[in-house]
């Protein structure tokens, strides 16, 4: 009987608004370093790094320094998302983000990020 009230304690203290198809979030909040990748030359590891701090679901991801690529500042930020349809983590803006047809910057998608890796994708 204790088991089954601490089970409804648990299910009560689950959050609502995560999808039963989203996966668990794989990163902590605080603050990450996440490396550079190109979808159009994934097999091309970038030097350029940048700074993710993470408060649950909101990242923001900051160039601490100068590139070829990007310039100093911030780079993007919004909601982690689940995408089911690529299977992969994205930075949305808003519920419509979480199923767009296309995914990871090449497009009008939102980027796509990879929280286990600590990857930021774009073209």
């Amino acid at each position: 009987m204790v088991s089954r009230i601490a089970g409804a304690i648990v299910l009560l203290l689950a959050p609502v608004w995560v999808s039963a198809a989203e996966p668990p979030l794989p990163i902590s909040s605080g603050k990450h370093m996440f490396g550079l990748r190109f979808f159009e030359h994934p097999n091309i590891i970038s030097s350029t790094t940048f700074v993710a701090t993470i408060d649950a679901y909101h990242i923001k991801l900051v160039n601490e320094g100068v590139t070829d690529v990007f310039p100093a500042g911030l780079i993007d930020e919004g909601t982690l998302m689940w995408h089911e349809s690529s299977q992969q983590w994205i930075i949305g803006e808003s519920e419509v983000d979480r199923h767009a047809t296309y995914v990871g910057g090449c497009d009008d998608g939102p980027s796509v990020i990879d929280l286990v890796t600590l990857e930021y994708w774009t073209c």
